[in-house]
């Protein structure tokens, strides 16, 4: 056992290796890892076995008198990391050489700054070099550098073959690994090797750290399902805020309806004729509340306008006119009467025809019979020849 060999982690997936009495070799070397305690090789899983794996490295620069440096990959670089603290020997070989060396320098942090990846050429393995090509033959020195103090001569087997009464080991076991493994390989392989109890307690590991992140995406869903309901109650639930209006003038005269647009008028102390008029322009717009209002409160202060009002209710002079949707018997009775009673002949004599029509004899037919000799004094012919026809009956 001839070599020194150093291990250098330039990356978090990236390393060399410095070898010191290496005889001249060729672009590349197969590199395989054994851990002593047990004599198991390195696998680029992250795991150790019985059979070898042998990793291509790639040489890199001249050769310097501290020694020749190799390229290290991501899967080699990971297990050497997850390896840390055990004793390893490193078995370097190329064609007709072989040899090995006890690895330094797994403690040492790696270098904040890593080199440029696209520098260190990658080279090609040597299709010579397969994983079909025979071991060498065992080298006594290597047996011996293998061996342990307290293991007798002899009971070492040369690197790449199985130890004695062991079963041989299947072809594919002895492939070798590819210059890059995936990065998934060398995490998985750390996680494993970091985590105390072995590769079980870490899947144990990450079962449990799914099953919670399971539990933790559904506790999230229920309470963002709950704050958006609350919003929508909420917003359901929430008062129309009205929109600002601007403050508007008070309205006038013109701009008035119904009882306002009345009592406005009203209050201007009109005449009662010019009243009556705007109770009529007031009909004609519409405005029924307001045109009723004025036709009644003008004919309440004079009384032929109290007959005209009547007129409009009279079934014998009905015409259709706004606000007067028919005749009306006995609001006729009502205005004729005021009118009556204010001295008017002709209201006088067309209320008493109306009692006649309700009564031929009685108190209302008295009082008919009493209007009809007002009408008569008052000069009005029609009450006296109706008078006269009544007297003859």
């Amino acid at each position: 056992m001839a070599l020194q060999i150093e291990f250098e982690a330039t990356d978090a997936d990236r390393g060399t290796l410095r070898v010191r009495g290496l005889p001249p070799v060729g672009s590349e070397v197969l590199v395989a890892v054994q851990r002593r305690v047990d004599d198991r090789y390195l696998t680029p899983h992250g795991r150790w076995d019985a059979a070898p794996s042998w990793y291509p490295c790639a040489r890199l620069g001249d050769d310097d008198d501290a020694g020749v440096r190799f390229g290290v990959g991501a899967a080699l670089t990971m297990g050497l990391r997850a390896a840390t603290g055990d004793a390893l020997l490193v078995h370097v070989r190329r064609r007709d050489f072989a040899d090995c060396g006890p690895l330094e320098g797994l403690a040492r942090a790696p270098q904040a700054v890593a080199p440029d990846r696209a520098a260190t050429p990658q080279l090609e393995p040597d299709p010579a070099a397969g994983s079909a090509t025979p071991d060498p033959a065992p080298d006594p020195t290597l047996a011996d550098a293998r061996r342990p103090a307290d293991r007798p001569a002899g009971d070492a087997p040369a690197p790449g073959r199985p130890r004695p009464g062991a079963a041989s080991p299947p072809p594919h076991a002895m492939r070798r690994a590819p210059l890059e493994a995936p990065e998934s390989v060398g995490a998985a392989a750390a996680l494993v090797a970091a985590t105390p109890g072995g590769p079980g307690t870490a899947d144990r590991a990450l079962a449990r750290g799914r099953t919670l992140g399971h539990w933790a995406a559904a506790a999230l869903s229920i309470v963002s399902s709950a704050a958006l309901l609350w919003w929508y109650l909420a917003a359901q639930t929430r008062a129309p805020v009205p929109p600002p209006t601007r403050p508007t003038p008070g309205p006038s005269a013109g701009a008035l309806v119904g009882k306002a647009l009345f009592l406005e008028l009203k209050g201007q102390d009109l005449a009662p004729a010019d009243l009556f008029g705007h109770a009529e322009r007031v009909a004609q717009a519409g405005d029924c509340e307001a045109a009723i209002g004025l036709f009644i409160d003008a004919a309440k202060r004079d009384a032929t306008l109290a007959r005209r009002l009547g007129q409009r209710y009279d079934p014998a002079d009905f015409q259709p006119r706004p606000c007067f949707a028919g005749p009306n018997p006995d609001s006729a009775q009502v205005w004729y009467q005021r009118a009556a009673e204010g001295g008017i002949p002709a209201a006088q004599r067309r209320y008493a025809q109306l009692l006649l029509a309700e009564a031929d004899a009685g108190p209302v037919y008295q009082d008919a019979i009493a209007w009809l000799r007002k009408a008569a004094a008052a000069g009005d012919t029609q009450a006296a020849d109706q008078l006269a026809a009544l007297q003859q009956r």
